[in-house]
């Protein structure tokens, strides 16, 4: 009887397209489709889905008290029922960006802006102070120590402290390179990219904010995201970004420290738009969609 060689299997640690298939250890995966894989190796099927509505919708967002989308250039507010009442009319199709401040959801899309409080969307009051502007819109908005961050072309502009409403175009701005694609905050400082690279800013006073580069290479627009670090793994502190960069999926920490998790397992294919949730249930992860020409493409990392 001709003996038989055999190979166990105990676990898997992820998908690597690396290298040839032949070269890979035997717990990588060459290709995983509709599977989460757990901390301890096992692979799960992954949870179907159901659609609740119907319709063109994008630019969704939760906070888990309210949800709001874009829907036939209307802002619209989505209840636990599935059922959408329009806060806003006529905001466009442009992507919308948003962020959670106490009671409110501030919102921008390069064309309007305004902010979302008890169920009511309201527009900015215009500054009676000398040299101050109302707050306009931008691409992208962040929230960082009492002020709002809006960004616009290639110049960060950021309101004055605990005044959202009002900008003083002398002095409250800091430019980069080229155009800005992503901003997130931590507790210490601001992650931001542009078209080009990413960077950290840190500190308390935005006129002393220096850029600091962090990678020689840009975020994938849409796919940040920030955490409580604890959530995912006691190893983080604090708040965390995550996003997908052109080399992988990165961790921004405190203090600009930050790792890219799958830059020596993954290769990405070249992408420029996607979006991003963490599940906290069972199986924790980072779970990024974006497109390439003509095909969808889902990263899916476990972080813990």
């Amino acid at each position: 009887m001709v003996k038989q060689n055999t190979v166990t299997w105990k676990g898997f640690n992820g998908v690597s397209n690396l290298g040839e298939p032949t070269e890979l250890d035997k717990s990588k995966l060459i290709t995983g489709i509709n599977v989460d894989i757990s901390k301890r190796g096992k692979i799960y099927r992954r949870p179907g889905k159901t659609r609740v509505l119907r319709g063109l919708y994008h630019s969704l967002y939760s906070n888990g008290k309210i949800c709001l989308a874009v829907t036939n250039a209307n802002l619209v507010n989505i209840s636990s029922t599935f059922a959408t009442t329009i806060l806003r009319l006529g905001v466009g199709q442009n992507r919308m960006s948003y962020v959670s401040v106490g009671n409110a959801i501030y919102y921008t899309n390069n064309v309007v802006i305004g902010y979302i409080e008890n169920g009511v969307s309201s527009e900015f009051t215009e500054p009676t102070e000398e040299f101050r502007v109302k707050t306009f819109s931008g691409k992208l908005i962040e929230y960082y120590l009492g002020r709002l961050y809006i960004a616009k072309d290639n110049i960060l502009w950021y309101t004055d402290a605990l005044h959202f409403n009002s900008i003083d175009m002398r002095m409250n701005f800091k430019q980069l390179p080229n155009e800005i694609i992503m901003v997130r905050a931590v507790d210490d400082g601001l992650y931001i990219s542009d078209t080009k690279s990413t960077y950290f800013i840190g500190g308390t006073n935005p006129k002393d904010f220096v850029l600091r580069e962090i990678y020689d290479y840009p975020a994938i627009i849409g796919t940040d995201i920030s955490i409580i670090g604890q959530n995912i793994n006691d190893e983080y502190q604090g708040s965390v970004a995550v996003w997908v960069g052109e080399k992988g999926i990165c961790i921004g920490m405190n203090g600009g420290q930050t790792r890219n998790i799958t830059t020596k397992e993954y290769l990405l294919p070249l992408v420029r738009e996607g979006a991003s949730i963490i599940r906290l249930d069972e199986i924790k992860q980072y779970v990024a969609s974006f497109y390439t020409p003509g095909a969808e493409t889902i990263i899916r990392d476990e972080i813990i």
